[in-house]
């Protein structure tokens, strides 16, 4: 088994509380409407008649509440999946890595800064001939490549542009290239995406996850052994020197929690402190 200096980024409990958290967003849609239904009958209970315009009122907000948090919550649900099914794609590959020689090192999940922008790293393998930046990509359906720009996808009738891995994985090397410049001069670093499910062809070494292992075995085998054991460890701790913390895309976009606060739980607040107002007063 290889020794694993940074782990995947879901797993445990993460992984856990990312599938409750996709789980309470599907809930959370029908639940609006749900919620606004109740709005619009709880205020002709005799209880609440003192309150009922201002119950009335917010019930009326509350039925246009719903449909707005049901649009962000789609496209969050969208952002979401795509995310998890690259992760997940991430996951497999991160074991498989974990199956190489004891002498190898494996870093998943790098966020890495080399003088200029944050450069995100799927997996970086240390050899003892030299260093693997691979590009993880979990994409189903016809794949179509192109040198220069996005890629697309076609899948059930649809065709969407996913990032060019290429592009990625070319700009990855060349920040790691810089980091190992200043710890290990001289040493090789080469690039490949890895393909977990559609395969495609590019003028860039692309690699089916099935493979992947034969082939970094086979790659190290056909170079000079540049670094022992404890040189390679070295190195990968001082390569973990240059991570830092970053959030998924979607976690940054704090509008999609603020659209639930506004449009859930702040007429839930509302309508439940009037309520508990009248039945006082009762």
């Amino acid at each position: 088994m290889a020794n694993i200096y940074h782990r995947h980024r879901y797993h445990g409990a993460k992984l856990l509380g990312r599938k409750v958290l996709r789980q309470l967003v599907s809930v959370s849609q029908p639940l609006a409407f749900v919620l606004a239904g109740a709005y619009l009958l709880l205020p002709w209970l005799k209880q609440l008649e003192p309150m009922r315009p201002g119950l009335l009122a917010i019930a009326v907000l509350s039925v246009p509440a719903a449909f707005v948090w049901r649009a962000r919550a789609r496209k969050l649900a969208t952002a979401m999946d795509i995310m998890a099914a690259g992760h997940d794609g991430e996951g497999t590959v991160a074991r498989l890595l974990a199956k190489l020689p004891r002498e190898w090192a494996v870093l998943n999940n790098l966020a890495l800064r080399a003088g200029g922008p944050i450069v995100q790293i799927d997996h970086l393998v240390i050899s003892p001939s030299g260093v693997f930046v691979l590009e993880t990509k979990a994409q189903k359906g016809k794949i179509i490549p192109c040198a220069a720009g996005k890629w697309q996808v076609e899948r059930r009738g649809q065709i969407r542009s996913i990032v060019n891995p290429v592009q990625q994985n070319q700009a990855q090397v060349k920040a790691c290239q810089l980091l190992l410049d200043r710890l290990k001069p001289g040493l090789a670093c080469k690039g490949l995406v890895v393909m977990t499910e559609s395969m495609a062809q590019a003028d860039w070494p692309i690699v089916a996850a099935s493979d992947l292992r034969q082939c970094l075995l086979a790659a190290n085998s056909g170079r000079k052994q540049a670094m022992s054991k404890k040189e390679i460890r070295r190195l990968a701790k001082g390569l973990m020197s240059f991570q830092v913390e970053g959030k998924a895309r979607w976690q940054e976009e704090n509008q999609y929690f603020l659209t639930f606060a506004l449009t859930l739980l702040l007429p839930l607040f509302l309508f439940g402190a009037i309520a508990a107002l009248a039945l006082n007063q009762a």
